[in-house]
């Protein structure tokens, strides 16, 4: 055996001969057949069924990899971890292991602390995916001197008797998770003493040797019964825990009265239900979108979803919601049980799906109606302009309804306009009403909320102080009770915000640091004008691994990446002190474009020096599309490689390419049984083309599909989903 495999695939036995104690090797062994140990615990896991021979294994389809690590007398803890790593999937001695085990069984142990040999070895199988489960031993002691049971990130299990009770030589204790039958266990044999006969023979033996390869059964067939728990829906790594978490949640109570009754101190969690434990992973969540309702224009509606998970051991791990039909609205947090949104100014009826996911990646959906009706509407609830720096008096009555508080809630509106940006302070009084106040976005009312507030320096009225760039603004005036009349005031006053003639955007090259200076000159756009700034660009030619860098040993700096080529972009990301220093960094992957930094400071109105650096880490080859033929499906799989040009950073995508020879009608499909899915059509044959169309949801699916007549010519698929960060596999076709 030159290669790490033995060349003889026949079993050489664990027999000790009268030869054998001659040498020193096996001298204090005693004489004895072999024990056909290895042979009985695999039937217990999967003999075959239905041939009128034997016995049937707990998962009679499974799949069963062999691993010796034990011999004549015994074996080395050094045999017993490699055969763990290399069951698991680790390359031992040069061997490699195509087909890793999801499940590994060790029927074997001694006495004494677990010991790095075997918790490393069994830390790495379960990194990768591997449940273990260990023996509890069989000298009626504390399981925690027996190893491996008394190792982390394994399943201990200890035997039964047959009236449920402890077997008489099973170890017991707080590091035992679980029980199973361990005596009289009827298996797989070999009549043979010390050569095997291939005889089909059984036979009954006891031990938690026997026990243990019931568990690992079990968890076969529960891996069996949800391709999510081995499709990459759940990181492999959390898959052991899960597994045994759902395995110990579905165990039944111990019965008591057997003489040598078992507790949760003593024998684990229960008693293995092998029925219970696969419903546990097979049994989808319940959904509920809520009531429908009906409501006005302009109202803040809440949409009242939950879900229930009822299997032992579940969760509720994932809320998605999707408008399916209606007047287009903005949810609030899409993943959120409860998320709110305003009412259109159209009447008609929205639809909503709520779509709920387990902690074993099974989903189910329900859905809720919205219906809207006109609002009230009076002249008195058209916005009012008011005058910076005076004061208007107003009045609730019934004949304006409050957008954003509720519609049960009076409100009355105004406008004003910055004509260069501001720190303003607006004033809400009353001695009649508790105040409640609304700064929003533009000049109408139902423009994206800013801020609010309720009570100020502990009164009942209201004060928002914030910083705004140049532009329209609305203030909603209402109540904190419902249907409150009254008498008000309010006002607006404004703090001009220092000049930025200094603001201009300087580009910056990727690996060279620049230097800086904060003043006055320049406000920060983000984190408000009171804090200075200074702003600096950059462009990738095609996705990359980006490093920012901000540093400064005069002031504590902050950091943001902003999108696009202005200081007024959208914020991608922010950092304020990377490790504990005051410095600042970002590092992200993004797409080909052009992103601004803001450079600025921690405190306010702080001068000094800083540098600036960004560094670039190209992935040319992430991103190229493939060739498809038309009429064929290719599978794929998304990976954080690729970051989407056209969904935006954050969103990870794969490319085609087709070509069309002559003018014809396309139909593209992307579908995936684990992600809800996005299609963007693309123009030419590059990622970077334009957008022709896109798709979301196609008939009341997460899948996507477009159907388009094309000219002849080239043309490219950018497959993505409709979330940020998601992995996973799917099907492009295009006919």
């Amino acid at each position: 055996m030159t290669d790490g495999r033995d060349s003889d695939p026949s079993d050489a036995g664990d027999w000790i001969s009268s030869e054998d104690i001659a040498t020193s090797q096996f001298s204090t062994c005693s004489l004895h057949n072999s024990s056909w140990h290895g042979t009985h615990v695999a039937g217990t896991i999967g003999a075959v069924s239905n041939n009128a021979i034997g016995v049937t294994g707990v998962d009679w389809n499974s799949r069963v990899l062999v691993a010796r690590a034990m011999g004549k007398c015994g074996g080395y803890l050094s045999d017993i971890s490699d055969a763990i790593r290399w069951a698991a999937g680790e390359t031992v001695n040069g061997v490699t292991n195509p087909t890793p085990a999801h499940v590994i069984n060790l029927s074997l142990g001694g006495t004494g602390a677990c010991g790095a040999t075997y918790q490393d070895a069994i830390n790495a199988a379960t990194a990768r995916g591997t449940t273990v489960v260990s023996t509890a031993g069989n000298t009626s002691t504390d399981a925690s001197n027996h190893r491996p049971a008394n190792c982390q990130n394994v399943i201990a299990v200890t035997a039964l008797a047959q009236t449920g009770g402890k077997a008489d030589f099973a170890n017991s204790g707080t590091v035992v998770d679980i029980a199973a039958p361990g005596v009289s266990i009827y298996s797989t044999l070999d009549g043979g003493k010390t050569t095997p006969l291939n005889d089909n023979a059984y036979a009954s033996y006891k031990g938690s040797s026997m026990a243990a390869p019931q568990v690992s059964g079990v968890l076969a067939l529960m891996l069996a019964a949800n391709e999510h728990l081995t499709d990459g829906s759940i990181p492999a790594a959390a898959r052991p825990g899960l597994l045994e978490q759902k395995l110990k949640a579905a165990s039944r109570t111990f019965p008591t009265g057997t003489g040598s009754d078992c507790t949760d101190a003593t024998c684990g969690a229960g008693a293995l239900d092998a029925y219970r434990a696969v419903m546990a992973v097979k049994t989808p969540p319940v959904a509920n979108a809520g009531s429908n309702q009906s409501v006005s224009s302009g109202a803040s509606v809440t949409l009242h979803g939950n879900g229930t998970d009822n299997t032992p051991g579940g969760a509720i791990a994932q809320y998605r919601w999707e408008q399916t039909a209606g007047t287009p609205v903005t949810l609030s947090d899409r993943s959120n049980a409860t998320p709110t949104f305003i009412a259109p100014a159209e009447a008609g009826t929205l639809a909503f799906r709520l779509t709920v996911t387990n902690n074993v990646g099974l989903s189910s959906s329900s859905y809720s109606n919205v219906t809207v009706t006109p609002g009230a509407s009076s002249a008195t609830c058209n916005p009012s302009n008011l005058a910076l720096g005076s004061n208007a008096a107003g009045h609730w009555s019934s004949d304006c309804a409050s957008t954003h508080r509720s519609v049960n809630h009076r409100a009355r509106y105004y406008t004003f306009t910055l004509n260069s940006p501001a720190t303003i302070t607006a004033n809400l009084t009353s001695t009649q009403q508790d105040a409640y106040l609304y700064l929003l976005q533009g000049n109408g009312k139902t423009g994206t909320l800013l801020s609010s507030n309720d009570d100020n320096s502990n009164s009942t009225n209201s004060q928002i102080v914030h910083a705004l760039p140049a532009g329209t603004y609305t203030l909603e005036a209402t109540t904190y009770y419902v249907s409150r009349d009254g008498d008000f005031s309010i006002n607006v006053t404004q703090q001009v915000a220092p000049p930025s003639d200094n603001c201009g955007l300087q580009a910056l090259t990727a690996g060279q640091s620049t230097s800086g200076q904060w003043s006055s000159a320049c406000g920060s756009a983000h984190r408000g004008e009171a804090y200075y700034a200074s702003y600096y660009t950059f462009t990738l030619a095609a996705a990359a691994e980006v490093s920012i860098a901000l540093e400064s040993s005069q002031q504590d700096t902050y950091l943001y990446l902003l999108e696009g080529s202005g200081k007024q972009g959208n914020v991608l990301a922010t950092n304020d002190d990377s490790n504990g220093e005051t410095h600042s960094r970002i590092a992200t992957k993004l797409a080909a474009g052009t992103y601004t930094l803001e450079a600025t400071t921690y405190q306010t109105a702080r001068t000094g020096a800083f540098s600036i650096k960004v560094d670039v880490q190209a992935d040319a080859s992430a991103c190229t599309a493939q060739p498809i033929t038309l009429g064929n499906s290719v599978a794929g799989q998304w990976t954080s490689a690729c970051v989407a040009a056209h969904r935006g950073n954050g969103y990870y995508a794969a490319y085609y390419t087709f070509t069309l020879a002559t003018p014809a009608e396309v139909t593209l499909n992307l579908d995936s049984s684990t992600q809800d899915t996005y299609l963007y059509l693309l123009s030419g044959n590059a990622p970077q083309g334009a957008v022709i169309t896109s798709n979301d949801d196609s008939n009341g699916t997460s899948d996507s599909q477009i159907t388009r007549s094309l000219a002849a010519g080239t043309y490219t698929l950018e497959a993505t989903t409709y979330l940020t960060g998601r992995t996973g596999a799917f099907n492009v076709r295009v006919r």
